[in-house]
């Protein structure tokens, strides 16, 4: 108690402490942060707004293999595990956090392309990692009136360790 009879913060704080140790709770943890490592897997749903392809498609299921600085994307549709831009992605990361990405540009039957990917990644919890999917596709041989000339794709989802 302080001179005139009253509690004080630094009394308060004491009282506190004491409680914490009495009761056996001796120390507070931040969050854990753990590896983003391994092989992910799970549906991304597209996103409609401003500037994005319109075109709705149903969700697509998504395997992300991270070991390091190393990440590849494949994408399974029909039964069948296809490798997207295999080699081509790059992984900048923190801890939680991390971006793969990847541009490139090749020709296909409707002519020449330009794609960029990224996703983001949030590491949520041992069995859940947060993710957001990016791309933008210039069709260069196709005119500009086209709707899949030149258009981005957003979509967004949450990924837990492959079975």
């Amino acid at each position: 108690m302080g001179q005139n009879g009253r509690t004080t913060p630094r009394c308060n704080l004491a009282r506190t402490l004491g409680a914490m140790l009495a009761l056996g709770v001796t120390t507070v943890h931040a969050q854990d942060v753990a590896t983003l490592d391994g092989t992910w897997e799970g549906s991304l749903t597209m996103v409609h707004g401003a500037g994005l392809r319109q075109q709705d498609s149903p969700p697509q299921t998504w395997r992300l293999v991270i070991n390091g600085d190393t990440a590849r994307a494949f994408i399974l549709r029909g039964g069948k595990v296809e490798e997207i831009k295999p080699g081509k992605f790059r992984l900048p990361r923190d801890r939680s956090n991390a971006v793969m990405t990847a541009v490139d540009s090749g020709r296909d039957t409707d002519g020449e392309w330009i794609e960029t990917e990224a996703f983001e990644l949030l590491f949520k919890s041992p069995g859940d990692v947060l993710v957001t999917f990016a791309g933008a596709v210039n069709n260069v041989s196709e005119p500009l009136d086209k709707p899949t000339s030149k258009f981005m794709t957003l979509r967004t989802g949450e990924f837990h360790p492959a079975k």
